[in-house]
């Protein structure tokens, strides 16, 4: 099993990456991913709750490719979006193909008092393949590390083609609406 924890700076306000997080795909940038649905989406105590699932596709070397039942991998997505705090967290796991590769990811975009957001990533990335475990894992690191950079430009392109009114419509402001609606 491989661990990796990175942390990065997005030069964008976390009030301009929480208003795009749930619409930056399609893009150039991750052109992996297939499709996004939304499976549940709730308000509770002012907190967003999101399940998405995603369908998600990458290039494999050869070596690789002979071990795949399918190009595809189906993933879900958790996310918790607070616009009190500013925190948006997220917990990621691939549905298939778990005994080839498995990847828990957890992460953590925060608002930073630079006017930027702060990204802390956790990921365990699993191979129960006798024998080629290593081989997969480190794969499955590389191709994570890989990810990462993607997604950070996903947001640079998603910011660029919003235009500034649609963002700055929204507000900090917010009412506490977790009334309003029956869960």
């Amino acid at each position: 099993m491989k661990f990796i924890e990175t942390n990065s700076s997005i030069n964008h306000s976390w009030f301009n990456i929480s208003s795009v997080f749930f619409c930056r795909y399609p893009n150039p940038y991750s052109k992996h991913v297939l499709s996004e649905d939304v499976i549940s989406r709730k308000l509770e105590n002012n907190i967003l709750k999101t399940i998405r699932l995603q369908s998600k596709t990458n290039d494999a070397p050869n070596w690789l490719k002979r071990f795949l039942p399918s190009s595809t991998a189906y993933i879900v997505e958790e996310s918790h979006v607070d616009l009190k705090t500013g925190v948006i967290m997220t917990y990621t796991t691939n549905l298939n193909l778990k005994t080839l590769l498995q990847v828990d990811e957890k992460a953590f975009f925060l608002k930073s008092p630079d006017g930027s957001t702060k990204v802390n990533r956790q990921a365990y990335i699993k191979s129960n393949l006798f024998g080629l475990c290593h081989a997969f894992e480190s794969f499955g690191l590389k191709r994570y590390c890989s990810n990462i950079s993607k997604m950070e430009k996903s947001f640079d392109y998603v910011l660029k083609i919003k235009s500034p009114q649609s963002i700055a419509h929204l507000s900090y402001n917010l009412p506490d609406i977790s009334n309003t609606f029956p869960v």
